[in-house]
């Protein structure tokens, strides 16, 4: 149980996040400019409340492997909030 000088933590986080895509087909024909594996590493804050949960972090590509001329990705910013009721 959590006193009352206590209203709030601050953390830093770090995540790790692998996201493979497996190859479209058109027609029953594989499409060699589809699929990718990428890897990112994510630092970030996270603000935790009694009632409430904030999250920002950033992706930053570490790996990318696309096929053909498929696109890669640079980054992604994410934030999310929690509430407990």
């Amino acid at each position: 149980e959590v006193g009352s000088g206590v209203p709030s933590w601050l953390f830093a986080v770090l995540e790790s996040n692998v996201v493979w895509q497996g190859r479209d087909e058109i027609g029953g024909v594989g499409d060699p400019n589809s699929g990718s594996l990428n890897w990112y590493l994510a630092p970030g804050l996270q603000w935790i409340t009694l009632r409430t949960v904030l999250e920002a972090a950033v992706q930053i590509p570490v790996l990318t492997k696309t096929n053909g001329q498929g696109l890669g990705q640079d980054f992604i910013a994410r934030l999310s909030v929690r509430v407990n009721f």
